[in-house]
């Protein structure tokens, strides 16, 4: 009996603890923490031990991780469509998707910039802030959720895609993976804004698109 009574405990704490790790609370609560740890101590040990990678654990030890950007509006390496730049008029939002983003995550970094631009980079538009939940913008949905900062224009609204004050360039979308929720304040640009996150940077995704 006791030892029935001892393995509906551990069964019941077990899940507990993969509950409050999928379920992406911040650092600070002494659950997820203690989540982390085990995978962290125990898990990825084992795997490393069984596998001889630590690739197949999901921590990074001070490696930056690719994740996924898609999108169904261009393609990597595409001329980005007229209706998404700042020349015609429409700047519209293009469709994006992010997938296989690191179990650490706890916020999202949008960038969308021109690192070919004399004035390197020419950046067009600034997220921060986003949830670790954050899965899809849909096309035409210009992002209401996150905090905006200022772009190469001087304002913090989206207006289209483009080069280098209206000349050609590629355009990077880069997504950064936090490791922990910063809560950063509205306004920041790229200058600002990458000094504050450079050290909590565990993971990476991009596309890039021509802008004529």
């Amino acid at each position: 009996m006791k030892k029935v009574i001892l393995f509906i405990i551990f069964v019941f704490s077990t899940c507990f603890l993969i509950y409050w790790y999928f379920y992406r609370p911040d650092y600070e609560k002494p659950l997820n923490l203690a989540a982390d740890i085990l995978q962290a101590k125990v898990i990825c040990p084992a795997k490393e031990l069984l596998f001889s990678t630590y690739l197949r654990c999901g921590i990074t030890y001070g490696v930056k991780k690719e994740f996924k950007l898609t999108s169904n509006s261009f393609n990597d390496g595409d001329i980005v469509p007229y209706k998404y730049t700042c020349r015609q008029g429409g700047s519209i939002f293009p469709h994006l998707k992010i997938s296989s983003i690191p179990r650490e995550t706890r916020s999202l970094v949008l960038i969308i910039a021109n690192f070919d631009a004399p004035e390197s980079p020419f950046v067009s538009y600034i997220l921060y802030n986003l949830s670790p939940r954050l899965r899809e913008i849909e096309e035409g949905g210009s992002p209401s959720f996150g905090t905006t900062g200022d772009t190469s224009f001087g304002f913090s609204m989206y207006e289209g895609i483009c080069g280098s004050k209206g000349s050609n360039g590629h355009n990077t979308f880069i997504v950064y993976a936090l490791n922990k929720n910063l809560n950063l304040e509205e306004g920041l640009n790229y200058y600002s804004l990458i000094p504050k996150i450079k050290d909590y940077i565990i993971g990476e995704a991009k596309i890039t698109a021509v802008v004529y």
